[in-house]
């Protein structure tokens, strides 16, 4: 009975010490998550650049924990950033022709104005009211990615030819020539409407951007199995440190040009927008002074 009495005692005592024991490694081995959870809750939006340092002690999982979650907050951070710098830039390009508009309106009620000079402010309304909606249209081209489109099978001989013909009375204003060779790569499989804006946009830059009496150049060939199209021109090219972001949107390079030209800045990045819709890829090869390259790439 003695023994009986003295071996619950000693198994007693043993759990007690064990679960005290397990009790003590637990919350030692929790409170860096703890210490995690309570610095998650008080992160704010104006934190987001701000690293959760690493507690003391940690174990390697806890430790990968806290890297993972630094890893995406700087992937947040850069994302809340780009926003907001792209939300700064449409304020940006939506104020300056409201700002002309009403300009013009308050003019034309301050009056009695001219029959010549009613017709020069109701111009500069309509001019600014046109860039106004421009933006507006590119926007949502650049932004309707989750919108379902048809794809069939292109001739680009057909499609470059309808640009050209659109495009030709911007082309006549320089003089510039356009020569097509698409023997290479005769036809696609995507978006007709899509394609047509992307391919018209690169165009209008490489006339846009030429020099009086340039040439713009639009070939296709398949290289390693894949089929590329080439848009180039003879114009005054983009410097090096200019090329990474010239498919950011607004982003606009400050290029010599043989006369002013209006723009939205979002040409290029509603052509990267489409061409990576369809599973392209688009890159950029230029020299200041003598033209710029741009290369379509269909993944096979």
């Amino acid at each position: 009975m003695q023994f009986n009495l003295a071996g619950i005692a000693a198994m007693l005592l043993i759990t007690a010490f064990g679960t005290g024991l397990a009790y003590a490694a637990a919350k030692k081995a929790l409170t860096p998550i703890r210490t995690f959870s309570h610095t998650v809750s008080t992160i704010t939006e104006n934190d987001l650049d701000i690293p959760i340092q690493e507690h003391a002690g940690s174990s390697s999982e806890t430790e990968l924990l806290y890297r993972s979650f630094n890893t995406m907050m700087e992937r947040l951070n850069r994302s809340f950033s780009m926003q907001k710098n792209f939300s700064a830039k449409v304020a940006h390009e939506l104020k300056n022709p409201l700002a002309t508009i009403i300009a013009n309106a308050q003019v034309a009620k301050l009056g009695p104005l001219s029959a010549e000079e009613y017709l020069q402010t109701l111009d500069a309304i309509e001019r600014n009211a046109k860039r106004l909606q421009l933006i507006i249209e590119n926007l949502f081209h650049l932004y309707d990615g989750q919108i379902e489109f048809e794809c069939k099978h292109i001739q680009l001989d057909e499609m470059l030819s309808n640009i050209l013909e659109e495009i030709s009375p911007k082309m006549q204003e320089q003089n510039i020539t356009a020569a097509v060779d698409c023997t290479g790569f005769p036809s696609v499989i995507g978006n007709y409407d899509l394609l047509y804006r992307a391919l018209y946009n690169l165009i209008e830059n490489a006339i846009k951007y030429n020099i009086p009496n340039g040439e713009v150049h639009i070939t296709s060939a398949i290289d390693a199995g894949r089929g590329k199209i080439i848009v180039s021109d003879t114009g005054c090219g983009i410097s090096a440190e200019h090329l990474p972001q010239i498919f950011d949107p607004f982003y606009r390079v400050n290029t010599p040009r043989p006369r002013k030209t209006a723009g939205s800045g979002l040409g290029l990045s509603i052509v990267k927008s489409i061409i990576e819709r369809h599973g392209w890829s688009i890159s950029v090869s230029s020299e200041v002074g003598r033209g710029t390259l741009f290369t379509i790439s269909q993944f096979q």
